[in-house]
């Protein structure tokens, strides 16, 4: 793979092991943009923790989309 991924784990997730993302990761290697939060599974769809995550996916897609600037 040889794009940017945005890896988004919540640390106390019951259903998809943290240990998956880690091992992701490590296979990613500088491609991967992981970042980890100390939630569960469907927390991170609501409150703090959305607002959160979903600032973290504007900002990787603002960065790896945006269109040069020009004179560049």
């Amino acid at each position: 793979m040889r794009c940017p991924v945005l890896m988004q784990v919540c640390e106390k997730d019951e259903i998809i092991p943290v240990s998956s993302a880690r091992e992701t990761e490590k296979l990613l290697g500088a491609y991967a943009d992981a970042r980890y939060y100390p939630i569960g599974h469907f927390d991170i769809y609501q409150g703090e923790h959305f607002e959160k995550a979903v600032e973290e996916q504007l900002g990787f897609l603002q960065k790896h989309l945006s269109a040069p600037k020009m004179g560049s």
